[in-house]
């Protein structure tokens, strides 16, 4: 069932980082539909951010009722009005 997709993010290491929580409302536009923004619910965060990488991962359900999101879609994530990167 593909109704509900979860959402891997890779955020830096930036300050608003510590406003983050589970519960907040996320958006994410995909490249493919530029015009389009797709909206969720913080499901998860990492405890920390990765050490090669210094980004923390945070995971949002995103409904998907039309099927438009699909594996290893690139996009960005919108969280407290900052933008980053998303896998």
């Amino acid at each position: 069932d593909t109704r509900d997709i979860l959402i891997k993010g890779a955020l830096y290491e930036t300050p608003h980082l510590a406003h983050l929580e589970t519960g907040q409302k996320a958006t994410a536009q995909i490249g493919i539909y530029n015009d389009r923004l797709f909206e969720g619910v913080v499901q998860k965060i990492d405890a920390g951010p990765a050490q090669e990488s210094r980004t923390l991962h945070v995971y949002a359900i995103f409904k998907n009722e039309d099927n438009a999101l699909r594996p290893n879609l690139r996009g960005n994530h919108i969280f407290n009005n900052s933008i980053n990167g998303l896998q």
